[in-house]
C-alpha cells in the first residue's frame, strides 16, 4: 500500500537524493545528509520537479523540526527552515 504525502503531512527524512550518506564530499553547508533520520511538516500544497534531475520525481517544502540554522545548512526559502525534498526521499509518520 502507497502511502500519500500531502500538504501538511508529517514526514520522515529516510534518505537524501535516495542514499543515507553523501557518496562524494560536500560542503558542510551543503550536507543535507545529517538531517536523515530528522522530521518535519510538508509546508506547501505545490509539489515540484527539479530540472536537473527529471527522472526523481516531484518535490515537496519540507519544514524541518531541527534548526538548519544551528546545523549550518543552506536554507533560503521563504518558509525558515525548510528545503525542497523528493518524495522519494520521504516517509509519512
Amino acid at each position: 500500500m502507497k502511502q500519500i504525502i500531502e500538504f501538511g503531512s508529517r514526514v520522515k527524512l529516510i534518505t537524501f537524493h535516495g542514499t543515507e550518506v553523501s557518496l562524494e564530499p560536500v560542503a558542510p553547508e551543503e550536507n543535507f545528509w545529517q538531517l536523515v533520520g530528522g522530521q518535519g511538516v510538508v509546508v506547501s500544497e505545490k509539489f515540484k520537479a527539479h530540472s536537473a534531475f527529471p527522472d526523481k520525481g516531484k518535490r515537496a517544502l519540507v519544514k524541518f523540526d531541527h534548526s538548519l540554522d544551528e546545523l549550518g545548512l543552506l536554507n533560503h526559502n521563504e518558509t525558515p527552515n525548510s528545503i525542497w525534498i523528493f518524495i522519494s526521499d520521504l516517509k509519512p509518520v
